[in-house]
């Protein structure tokens, strides 16, 4: 098998256009998310991650939940229904064992909890600007200062 990727390669193009590619991908959300991914794998999954493939494969999950599509976000959300259930549990056994003291299992599932809320408002913040409706025009209002009010000029 080959050696994974480790660095991305900007293409040809004028030193400008490359160093603005570099930048544009560095401040890619992609590339950040895949920071984090790799920072917390541990060692022999570094080691197997390629991170072009890695990039490519978090670029086309955030242009389709862009674009309006929430399956992969409903996906990590039920995924997380599920890892809070196993917590919830894990802390209730591990409480009732004697393993963690009552403060300690109480703090984990808040944890817990507040990461799941997290996720929902997330994936509704998604939900509402994927059917958001256009907004109407305001008209701007007369500004106050004082006791003297100021007329916006128009045009």
């Amino acid at each position: 098998m080959d050696t994974p990727s480790k660095s991305i390669a900007a293409p040809p193009g004028t030193p400008e256009s490359r160093a603005r590619w570099y930048a544009e991908t560095v401040n890619a959300p992609e590339s950040a998310t895949a920071s984090v991914i790799l920072a917390m794998a541990g060692q022999t999954t570094y080691q197997q991650m390629d991170l072009p493939a890695l990039l490519d494969v978090l670029r086309a999950q955030t242009t389709a939940c862009s674009n309006g599509d929430l399956s992969l976000p409903s996906k990590t959300l039920a995924a997380q229904l599920q890892l809070l259930q196993a917590a919830i549990t894990t802390a209730m056994v591990a409480k009732s064992q004697g393993a963690v003291s009552p403060a300690e299992a109480e703090r984990f599932l808040k944890l817990a909890l507040r990461a799941q809320a997290q996720c929902v408002t997330t994936v509704g913040a998604l939900a509402g600007m994927r059917d958001a409706k256009p907004s109407p025009v305001a008209e701007p209002l007369p500004v106050t200062y004082g006791y003297n009010v100021v007329p916006l000029k128009r045009g």
